[in-house]
């Protein structure tokens, strides 16, 4: 009961691999980095819907547009740099990510947070 499949949406995420450098077109480093993913991956789980302004609950204070995904099974392999795309396609850019984790007896939630992505 606390996890129907019936309420739970389907969304995506990439698991943060590490920086790597960035090369020129005649492929020398640059001596800039940039984040590197894996592969993005489908998941199912509760996702709660977006908060308005600010309130202070489980995981402090929490700011317009933040969001819970509950982790009834604590499958998921989520780490503070995952991102995260709900309702939009993986080829478009992650528009969440992962801010805070708090574990429980009986699940795991993750506080996610809007990106400042344009487009």
């Amino acid at each position: 009961m606390r996890a129907l499949e019936k309420n739970k949406t389907k969304a995506y995420y990439a698991l943060y691999i590490g920086e790597t450098d960035l090369l020129d077109e005649n492929n020398f480093i640059t001596g800039e980095k940039t984040r590197t993913y894996e592969p993005t991956v489908p998941f199912r789980a509760n996702i709660g819907i977006p908060r308005g302004g600010f309130k202070d609950l489980s995981f402090g204070r929490i700011e317009k547009n933040d969001r819970t995904i509950t982790d009834v099974a604590k499958k998921l392999p989520f780490t503070g740099d995952t991102l995260i795309w709900i309702g939009r396609a993986t080829s478009e850019v992650a528009n969440y990510k992962i801010v805070a984790t708090s574990e429980s007896l009986n699940n795991r939630k993750f506080l996610i947070r809007e990106r400042n992505v344009n487009g």
